[in-house]
């Protein structure tokens, strides 16, 4: 067989022909080496080279620990604590004074009859919960100590529940404190007439002073009193702030409510107008030793 070509169709270097192409004077077929750049390996060309530098060169980017470092998402800013009010930020006037006196004569008589139980149990807010929502424990401690007694210091102070308010927010907190001499509840009341009693002293029994801390006719029973606390024995009660919110950048407790080991001058002053207007039963917490007009030395 002989190959045939076209008189119109020249064969240069690079057109299409058979790889298995007779030669002259054999009548059989071998291969014949392709044309060169038609099959054997084509060089690269610069755009090529350039394209298979740039991913090889982002490959070892990817690979690259900084690279990595830099495609983590950003952390984000941690809020800025809101610094606490350390002051009394509390209003004060008689009406409140009267008002957390009754309150707190309610309170301990109930804390009396009926305890508090479950407080112990109680858990504390989480941590998260009280950074985002309460004011810094520092600030409730600071105000609680100023509605406890001298004698009295704070081990602890936790919160275990809040609330919010249109203009705040209401946190419970379960107090653990101590105090350097006894206590006890002391009730103050009216001296009943004795039976046959001569009539000049009856009619002016009710003017007479028989302790110098009570109005005329009032006497403390120290008697019936009740130890509320033994020196240096822990002691847990709950505690309420009414209302903290962020006034000017700081947390400031703008109410609180009395605990049960407050007394005060004020107390004093709103124990002795409720006996004056006729109240049955007044309270007053007072320490070991008694003073003198309240029986003395136990």
């Amino acid at each position: 067989m002989r190959a045939v070509v076209f008189p119109e169709r020249e064969e240069t270097e690079c057109s299409e022909r058979s790889y298995f192409q007779p030669q002259q004077g054999e009548g059989d077929s071998r291969p014949v080496r392709p044309p060169s750049g038609l099959g054997g390996p084509r060089k690269p060309t610069g755009a090529a080279l350039l394209v298979t530098l740039s991913l090889l060169a982002a490959a070892l980017l990817a690979l690259h620990p900084r690279a990595k470092e830099r495609k983590r998402p950003a952390t984000p800013p941690q809020a800025v604590a809101v610094p606490a009010s350390l002051a009394d930020d509390e209003p004060h006037s008689l009406a409140r004074l009267r008002a957390d006196y009754a309150r707190w004569r309610r309170e301990l008589l109930h804390w009396l009859r009926e305890g508090d139980p479950g407080l112990r149990e109680a858990r504390r807010l989480d941590p998260e919960v009280e950074r985002r929502e309460l004011p810094p424990v520092s600030a409730a401690r600071a105000c609680l100590q100023r509605h406890l007694m001298r004698p009295v210091t704070i081990d602890s102070l936790e919160p275990i529940g809040y609330e919010r308010l249109p203009g705040g927010v209401a946190i419970d907190y379960r107090a653990v404190v101590r105090s350097r001499i006894d206590l006890y509840v002391v009730p103050a009341l009216r001296l009943p007439l004795p039976k046959e009693m001569p009539e000049p002293v009856a009619r002016i029994w009710s003017d007479l002073l028989f302790d110098a801390y009570l109005p005329p006719g009032c006497h403390h029973d120290v008697q019936h009193k009740h130890r509320l606390l033994r020196a240096g024995d822990p002691f847990v009660f709950r505690w309420r702030v009414e209302r903290a919110r962020v006034v000017d950048g700081q947390w400031k407790i703008l109410l609180a409510a009395p605990s049960l080991l407050e007394w005060n001058c004020g107390f004093v002053a709103a124990e002795i107008l409720a006996l004056r207007e006729g109240d049955g039963l007044a309270l007053r917490l007072a320490g070991k030793p008694l003073p003198a007009a309240l029986g003395g030395e136990l």
